[in-house]
């Protein structure tokens, strides 16, 4: 006995026409809020577009990566790391001003553990370029 075929026939026409019309708006305006950070749970695929919603030293060393490796990429995937193994934990201010801490799980955690080019960059820019750790003296 074969695999059974589900679905419509190569080239059936019959639900051509259905649906929403072109231009339709009923779903506008709809959807998640504009900085909605409730999908964030590990932070390894997070894009930081807005340093802003940091806290005070997260800041601070997400600027002085961007600086130091004046590429947003590499400066994200570093901040990652260091916010990983230091912190082990993911805080954010809401939009009211708020924390939001969520722990950062364990599988993230051991990811980071064993991959040795994180670890060497981690220790190589602690060792050769330590003001990207220290916090600047305007607004303390």
């Amino acid at each position: 006995m074969g695999k059974r075929n589900v679905g419509a026939p190569i080239g059936n026409k019959n639900a051509l026409g259905h649906g929403a019309p072109n231009g339709n708006q009923n779903s506008k305006g709809h959807g998640v809020p504009l900085g909605n950070r409730n999908a964030v749970k590990t932070g390894t695929n997070e894009h930081i577009l807005n340093p802003d919603v940091l806290p005070y030293e997260e800041r601070h060393l997400f600027n002085n990566l961007l600086l130091f490796f004046k590429d947003r990429k590499p400066a994200e995937e570093v901040f990652k790391y260091i916010r990983a193994m230091s912190t082990q934990q993911i805080t954010y201010i809401k939009p009211n001003g708020k924390l939001k801490i969520m722990p950062i799980p364990y599988c993230v955690m051991v990811k980071y553990a064993f991959n040795w080019q994180f670890t060497a960059a981690h220790l190589w820019l602690f060792e050769n370029h330590p003001w990207i750790f220290m916090q600047s003296d305007e607004n303390v």
